[in-house]
């Protein structure tokens, strides 16, 4: 199987760096962000599934967060 896309999974132990560090309140603010990331590669579903690209430093990955034009801002 084929996968346009991969996940990219942040270790627990630096979490709160990672997000301070990309001015977001939750990783899941990330989500649909551009990313460059070097990193441990697995795959989900016993290695048949979707890639996850584990990241172990805020110092080998690149985030371009982006507004959906489409997504509304809910207050």
């Amino acid at each position: 199987m084929s996968y346009n896309s991969a996940s990219v999974a942040i270790f627990e132990d630096i979490a709160d760096d990672f997000m301070q560090f990309f001015e977001v309140d939750e990783l899941d603010d990330l989500l649909g962000a551009y990313v460059l990331v070097a990193g441990r590669c697995s795959y989900s579903n016993g290695g048949e599934g979707k890639p996850i690209i584990w990241c172990g430093t805020k110092n080998y990955i690149f985030v371009k967060k982006y507004k959906d034009p489409y997504i509304e801002d809910v207050e």
